[in-house]
């Protein structure tokens, strides 16, 4: 079986380099994270690739920091200086963690109706997905990935917002 490189999507591999980490070592980091703040246990160590959760976090991730990529670009003048008014942009849209969990929650529904639909642990021949833990397709996340962020409910929105904490704190490393 071929060793996984890429999300089942094929739009973020996990060898891309953002602002000097690997898609790999930040979703095996937002992994550690959120095992720490929800204080799991269960699933110390690095998340495997190829499965659900791993991909989850991969197409959060890599959505984005392909976004805020191309928003860092413009972020200095001429002489290597932040621009005030991108600065002004940079604390409003990407280092506010609702802003940044309302992202989350699109890149999460992206990645959902994918895995719902095409069923990678399924294909023949390919590289090694896993089937998820728990089946896709329930009426819970069917529903949620019909609503914008604003309409979840605490308990999903909650969710969204401790990936969310996770990217604001590596963006706000990145910028400094």
């Amino acid at each position: 079986m071929i060793e996984v490189t890429v999300t089942a999507d094929g739009l973020y591999w996990f060898d891309s380099v953002y602002f000097g980490k690997t898609l790999d070592e930040l979703v095996n980091e937002m992994h550690e994270y959120v095992n720490e703040v929800n204080g799991w246990d269960i699933n110390k160590g690095k998340i495997k690739k190829g499965c659900y959760g791993y991909e989850t976090y991969a197409c959060i991730i890599g959505f984005i920091m392909e976004k805020f990529k191309t928003f860092h670009e413009t972020l200095k003048d001429e002489d290597g200086d932040v621009k005030p008014l991108q600065e002004i942009v940079l604390k409003e849209e990407w280092l506010n963690e609702e802003k940044m969990s309302i992202l989350v929650h699109r890149a999460w529904k992206k990645l959902y109706v994918y895995w719902r639909d095409n069923k990678p642990w399924m294909w023949e021949g390919q590289s090694k997905r896993y089937k998820p833990y728990n089946l896709l397709g329930d009426e819970r996340r069917d529903k949620h990935a019909l609503m914008s962020f604003e309409d979840l409910p605490l308990e999903e929105k909650e969710k969204d917002l401790i990936l969310a904490k996770f990217l604001v704190n590596f963006l706000i490393k990145v910028c400094q």
